[in-house]
C-alpha cells in the first residue's frame, strides 16, 4: 500500500511571527487609543468650560473685582514681574479681613492658614501642563489684557473656563496680536477691558498708537534669554521655542 500524501501546510514558517506580531500591534493600538482619551479627556483646555472650580475660601471676584473694583494685581502680585500670576496670600487677604467680618465662619480657611502658618490651598483654574511655558510678565506688559484668556473675571462669584487655550488657540494670537491688545493703563482695569475686536473706540486708539511688533520681539527675546540662560536671536513670536523649551 502506497504511503499517505502529506498535506500541503496552510501558513508558511513566517507565519507565526505575522501573528504575533499583529498582536502585538493590536495591543498597542488599543492602549495608545486609551491613553490618548485619558489625556484629553483630562487637559485643560477643552474640559469643564463654565464649571465652576470650587476654592477652600468662598471668594466672589465679581464682589471684589466687579463691585469693589480691586485691582488684580492685589491678589496676584507677581503677574507683573513673574511667570506665575501667583495666587493670594494669607496675609492678603487679612489685610481686609482682619477688620470686615472677621467672625465670618466663611474665612475659618484663611485663619486656619495663619494659624498654622500654611498658605490657602487655592484650586487653579487654568493649569496648562508641564510641556508649556506661559510668561504672564511678558503677556501684561505687552497689551494683553486678564480678559483675553480668562474672560469677564469681574462678573464670576467663582471663576471657570472661558477660554479653550490650546496650541491653535494661542498661535491664532501669536499670528497677529495687533487686534487683541489694550491700551498699557487697560490691561488689568476689568472695567475698561471691552472686547477689542468688537470695540470701534478700541480700533481708533491702536490706530494713534500703532502696534510695535518689534518691542513684542525684543520683550519675549528678553525673556527667553534670561529663562534658558542662553542668549536667543532672531526670535519669531510663532517659534516652537515660544512655549515649548
Amino acid at each position: 500500500m502506497a504511503p499517505p500524501k502529506k498535506q500541503p501546510q496552510a501558513f508558511g514558517p513566517s507565519a507565526d511571527v505575522w501573528l504575533r506580531g499583529g498582536a502585538v500591534f493590536c495591543l498597542a493600538v488599543v492602549l495608545g487609543l486609551t491613553l490618548a482619551v485619558y489625556v484629553f479627556g483630562n487637559r485643560d483646555g477643552y474640559d469643564e468650560f463654565g464649571v465652576n472650580q470650587e476654592q477652600p475660601v468662598i471668594f466672589s471676584h465679581r464682589h471684589h473685582s466687579g463691585e469693589l473694583g480691586i485691582d488684580c494685581r492685589f491678589c496676584h502680585t507677581t503677574v507683573e514681574k513673574s511667570s506665575f500670576a501667583g495666587m493670594p496670600s494669607t496675609e492678603t487677604c487679612l489685610t481686609c479681613h482682619s477688620q470686615l467680618f472677621r467672625e465670618s465662619p466663611l474665612l475659618q480657611p484663611v485663619w486656619d492658614s495663619l494659624r498654622h502658618q500654611q498658605p490657602v490651598p487655592w484650586n487653579r483654574v487654568h493649569d496648562l501642563g508641564d510641556f508649556v511655558y506661559f510668561d504672564h510678565s511678558v503677556h501684561v506688559n505687552n497689551g494683553v489684557s486678564c480678559r483675553s484668556c480668562h474672560g469677564d473675571v469681574e462678573d464670576m462669584v467663582t471663576v471657570s473656563k472661558t477660554k479653550d487655550i490650546t496650541m491653535l488657540w494661542c498661535i491664532e494670537c501669536h499670528r497677529n496680536p495687533e487686534p487683541r491688545l489694550v491700551p498699557e493703563g487697560d490691561v488689568v482695569n476689568v472695567r475698561r477691558q471691552a472686547d477689542p475686536l468688537a470695540n470701534a473706540e478700541h480700533v481708533e486708539i491702536l490706530k494713534s498708537s500703532p502696534f510695535d511688533a518689534e518691542k513684542w520681539k525684543r520683550a519675549h527675546t528678553e525673556a527667553m534669554s534670561e529663562q534658558m540662560g542662553r542668549e536667543v536671536n532672531n526670535y519669531n513670536l510663532t517659534d516652537c521655542t515660544t512655549c515649548h523649551r
